[in-house]
């Protein structure tokens, strides 16, 4: 490659970089990662291929570890390449602990076999299957199509079974649904253009008695004249007030719901599921006993409608994206308005070349009043006699619970009340995709925001904490938002009463600059930990944030009331165990220790910070790794280790903690990460360093494991002949003393200054 042809090849892989940084779209994201592939294995080989491999692989691993539901709406080939890039290239060492790296190849192998299966593609999927080795020999004979029966009961017999039961939902009939209908969006990023499948629900509706404009909410998004779809929205509202007949002195109030970022909605298209979805919502809430009408879950639906009910076209250049993620996705059919049907079904046939036996129905349609004729798309079914019990007590709840308080007796309205009701918070749990907070009584005191996905409310939980902050025997709520997750908060940490009241609330969001390259995806809480530094009686909440690279990692640190400490930038990544001790006796107060490894010199660091005095960045000498409008770091302590003999382009040093602090030192590990390819993926291998007060070297001592590693790694190395030596040389440990790195242990002099100051 010429070098003009390298400058400008590097200038577009920063900027598809650039892109996966920005976007929260799975789909999007593997479509970046795909183009990114093709055109390094086109340009390069050896090992500039395998160094610009290495640069991508934590976004690919981060597609695999949280975008399953788009990985299952994708081409399954595109799939399998990712997978096995990741295995080829080796880059399964970036990520932490077995579990993970577990979770990655499942997540890989039950995507592509549920696509394969989809597709109805069985030889290719008996491939694949073979390949990796999770299935006998006997599903491969009976596989090709000829006998589907005896290939699925082959499956049932030696699949595993995490991916048969994958499988077998995937063949199971279709439900439907009354509140929920899955519509078709096109995402536009920059030059890429992709579809995406979002399941929208009606949370809510009502009919009040009063004169006001209707009204349609969108999650905590309020659609209004000034929205891109307003318009849209009000033709929604004139159409079923026209269709159900609602008098003009009753307002109408609509919520929805969308899985996918309100963002999405830039055009129309989501029209003519609003209205279907809103119709058949006011069917069922109008008492209609017998009689519930429920929407097929396998039918897509995309269009805009008029006032009149008429289905109107939307952009024809968008529809060939959606009919792609229709097409790898769960849908039978696909409900579009009757103009784009030639677009549609030539998308259909050009992607039928590749998957000739993939059955997809295109259905037309230009008055929404046509579908309730379609049973594919709608059906009306028969309550049971208890369904219809349950809906005439909710018409008539307020009389039969008036008749249950008159039958219980004061006891247990005092014990309901003042007991079971007032009990404080005891757990967190996941609902749908938001939080529950809940008592001791199961009962469900306050529901949080929606967080988006099912799985980022999962993971939000995972960070809940309900603690007592302030001192004062009544324990707090704390959540952590996600820009990325939520509309309405700005990548947060938010303090709740038991009551779901917000008591305080701190934006974590905030870019940063490193020379021309601004930072803007630092929004995410990592861990979050709870201590009381200075034995006061309150806690303060300390918060690891960091982005999908390498740096940079910020540490902030809350008092009770949610006011920031401490704000402390690090470049490079600092790891979430957190240990409190007092390491440096001249303050008043415990210190927080951090470790990890430092972007730039690419070694292992410990660092130790004040809680209420440390501010800045760490110290750097290569401008690509200092944040501007950063001052330099106040830390008490900042050490950093040797080299260790490993350390290449491709690998970094970092630290582990091998144990807590006990009153008088902790222990730390330091390793490389090549130690993962030659120990089963894990950290073994490693110098052990005995850190006392002071962040003296207390002792040092090479694990046995150290050897074979560097006996496997760099075979033309000379063998060890002096141990004492070797333990010599890695005690050669450096200081970060504000101006310069020297080898005894020496405290920051801008701390120093810092403590003079405040006095």
């Amino acid at each position: 490659m010429s070098a003009k042809s390298l400058v400008q090849f590097e200038h577009n892989f920063e900027r598809h970089i650039e892109a996966l940084e920005k976007t929260p779209w799975g789909t999007l994201q593997i479509t970046i990662l795909e183009q990114l592939i093709r055109e390094i294995t086109a340009n390069f080989s050896g090992i500039e291929q395998f160094s610009y491999f290495t640069e991508i692989a934590p976004y690919l691993i981060h597609v695999f570890m949280t975008s399953e539901f788009q990985l299952g709406y994708t081409d399954p080939a595109i799939i399998s390449r990712f997978l096995n890039h990741i295995r080829k290239e080796q880059f399964l060492w970036q990520v932490p602990g077995p579990e993970d790296r577990k979770t990655i190849i499942r997540t890989g192998i039950r995507s592509i076999a549920r696509g394969y299966f989809r597709l109805q593609e069985f030889d290719k999927l008996s491939r694949f299957l073979t390949e990796q080795q999770v299935v006998d020999s006997e599903i491969s004979k009976s596989a090709p199509g000829v006998n589907r029966e005896k290939y699925w009961g082959a499956l049932r017999d030696h699949l595993p079974e995490f991916l048969f039961n994958a499988l077998w939902r995937e063949q199971a009939p279709p439900d439907y649904y009354s509140d929920t209908i899955m519509g078709l969006f096109a995402i536009r990023w920059q030059e890429y253009r992709v579809g995406a499948i979002g399941k929208i629900s009606l949370e809510d509706l009502s009919l009040t008695n009063e004169k006001a404009q209707d009204q349609i909410r969108i999650a905590t998004h309020l659609v209004n004249d000034n929205d891109i779809i307003g318009v849209q929205a009000r033709d929604v509202c004139n159409y079923l007030r026209s269709r159900m007949a609602i008098p003009g002195k009753h307002r109408l109030t609509l919520r929805y719901s969308i899985d996918q970022p309100v963002s999405l909605l830039t055009g129309n298209s989501v029209g003519l599921a609003l209205s279907l979805l809103g119709e058949i919502g006011l069917r069922n809430f109008r008492g209609n006993l017998s009689w519930e009408t429920q929407v097929n879950e396998r039918v897509m639906f995309t269009g805009a409608v008029d006032s009149a009910g008429n289905v109107s076209e939307i952009e024809d250049q968008d529809i060939p994206e959606k009919i792609e993620s229709a097409f790898f996705g769960p849908a039978d059919s696909v409900v579009l308005p009757e103009e784009h049907a030639p677009t549609a079904r030539n998308t259909v046939a050009e992607l039928r070349q590749r998957y000739p036996n993939r059955e997809i129905e295109i259905l037309p349609v230009d008055r929404i009043s046509r579908l309730h004729d379609n049973p594919v798309v709608i059906r009306s079914t028969k309550r049971s006699i208890g369904e219809r019990a349950r809906r005439f007590f909710n018409a008539h709840i307020v009389l039969i619970s008036f008749l249950i308080v008159l039958a219980f007796s004061v006891g247990s309205i005092v014990l309901y009340e003042e007991v079971i009701k007032e009990s404080p918070p005891a757990r967190v749990e996941t609902l749908k995709n938001s939080l529950a907070v809940k008592n001791n009584f199961g009962l469900i005191l306050w529901e949080s925001e929606p967080f988006g996905a099912r799985e980022n409310a999962g993971r939000a939980r995972e960070l809940a904490r309900i603690v007592d902050l302030d001192g004062d025997g009544v324990k707090e709520v704390l959540l952590c938002y996600d820009e990325s997750t939520i509309q309405g908060f700005r990548s947060s940490i938010v303090c709740y009463t038991k009551h779901g009241e917000i008591l305080w609330q701190r934006n974590i969001y905030f870019p940063v600059r490193y020379q021309q390259k601004t930072i803007t995806s630092l929004t995410r809480v990592d861990d979050l930990r709870l201590t009381d530094f200075n034995g006061d009686g309150t806690a303060e909440i300390v918060s690891i944030i960091r982005t999908p690279a390498d740096f940079p990692t910020r540490v902030m640190v809350l008092n009770s009331k949610g006011k920031p400490v401490t704000d402390y930038w690090h470049s490079g990544r600092l790891n979430t165990t957190i240990v409190s001790g007092d390491v440096y006796p001249n303050n008043d107060t415990n210190e927080l220790v951090l470790w990890g490894s430092n972007a730039e010199y690419k070694t292992g660091v410990v660092l130790a910070l004040d809680p209420f005095r440390t501010r800045g960045t760490s110290h750097q000498n290569q401008q690509y790794f200092i944040p501007r409008d950063i001052q330099p770091g106040n830390e008490i302590f900042y050490l950093r280790f040797p080299e260790t003999p490993f350390l290449s382009k491709f690998t970094s040093d970092l630290t582990a903690l091998a144990s807590p602090w006990d009153g008088k030192s902790f222990l730390v590990r330091l390793v490389n990460e090549i130690s993962r390819k030659y120990f089963d993926d894990a950290l073994a291998g490693g110098i052990y360093y005995k850190i006392g007060q002071h962040f003296r070297i207390d002792s040092v001592s090479i694990s046995r494991r150290f050897y074979d590693l560097r006996e496997q790694a760099l075979p033309a190395y000379p063998e060890i002949q002096n141990t004492i030596d070797l333990i010599d040389e890695y005690r050669r440990v450096q200081y970060f003393d504000g101006e310069s790195w020297v080898t005894d242990p020496t405290i920051n002099r801008i701390y120093l200054n810092s403590l003079t100051s405040s006095e």
